[in-house]
């Protein structure tokens, strides 16, 4: 259960840099509690809390990770929300990478955008639809990390700033037409992986170069 003590450590580098006032309850235990409620397949904090609840799930929480108080429904609302949604990012891809690297090495990290089908039904109150970028690893399917965007014209500015936060050393990052920009390519190089990008008629200079090299 390393694995597991390795996410209790992350989560308590947030504690240290959020702003709670003395809650009975550790913010580091929530973030905890959640994730590994997600990881069973969990949606939403009630459903989290209510498994938290059970017997079994109370033991493991103890015997593996020490943590004897669980917070209430409320509570959990209460202290994840002291959590800034950036650093938990930055600090849950870490942990991903970390649990991945461990592993078979990463070779090849596919970046795709998707739109929350149920999200699309915003669009008639006049609110935008939820756009995710997000990368997987292909040879394990596990989501390395996601962000959102705002539009998805927004898209392949939201890339380069994926790469930035992701380690892609040695490996193969693939993405469609959208990214095949030289910003997106030197970024991607310039943190220490190799691209593979897509080149369509909408690029026909870039597509004439590439045809030319091929031959």
């Amino acid at each position: 259960m390393e694995i597991f003590g390795k996410l209790q450590n992350k989560m308590m580098e947030l504690e240290s840099e959020t702003e709670h006032k003395g809650y009975y309850y550790k913010v580091s235990d929530a973030l905890t509690i959640m994730i590994c409620g997600m990881l069973c397949n969990l949606q939403n904090i009630s459903d989290i809390h209510e498994w938290s609840q059970a017997e079994s799930v109370r033991d493991f929480l103890f015997k593996e990770l020490r943590i004897d108080k669980l917070p209430s429904r409320a509570q959990f609302y209460n202290l994840i929300g002291c959590v800034k949604s950036e650093q938990f990012q930055k600090v849950l891809m870490e942990w991903v990478e970390d649990v991945v690297q461990s592993g078979e090495r990463i070779r090849t990290i596919a970046i795709d955008g998707k739109t929350i089908c149920s999200t699309e039904k915003r669009k008639a109150n006049d609110e935008e639809s939820v756009h995710i970028l997000s990368a997987v690893i292909s040879e394990s399917n596990l989501i390395l990390g996601s962000m959102p965007c705002d539009k998805k014209i927004s898209e392949p500015k939201v890339f380069r700033q994926l790469i930035e936060i992701l380690n892609i050393k040695g490996a193969v990052v693939a993405a469609d037409a959208l990214h095949t920009t030289k910003k997106s390519a030197e970024k991607v190089v310039k943190e220490g992986g190799d691209y593979l990008f897509v080149v369509k008629d909408n690029n026909p200079e870039l597509k004439r170069d590439r045809i030319v090299c091929s031959k």
